[in-house]
């Protein structure tokens, strides 16, 4: 029971970013749903938690609203995982100083 809960904080959260980053693009929801491909109605389950979120629709919003990965995702993981800023690291993968 706890990893449901736990899950649907985390979906929760998700679906208050994506909906901060429409509104901050200057989107409504059926704009969005426009540059999106999909009708206003999936990104109003998104946003309202009734839907899950897939990974390449993670990336089509990033896309879109003109965000990083790291604006979604950052708070929902612990230390190790969070992603690195832009030019954190060199093109071999090492970090860069």
């Amino acid at each position: 029971m706890k990893e449901t809960t736990l899950y649907s904080k985390k979906l929760r959260y998700l679906a208050k970013r994506l909906r901060d980053a429409r509104v901050s693009a200057g989107l409504d929801q059926h704009a969005a749903a426009r540059k999106f491909g999909k009708t206003q109605s999936f990104i109003s389950k998104i946003e309202s938690g009734q839907r899950r979120i897939r990974v390449l629709h993670l990336i089509r919003f990033m896309e879109i609203y003109g965000r990083p990965a790291g604006y979604f995702i950052n708070d929902l993981v612990s230390a190790p995982y969070k992603i690195a800023p832009a030019g954190a690291f060199s093109r071999d993968g090492s970090e860069s100083s």
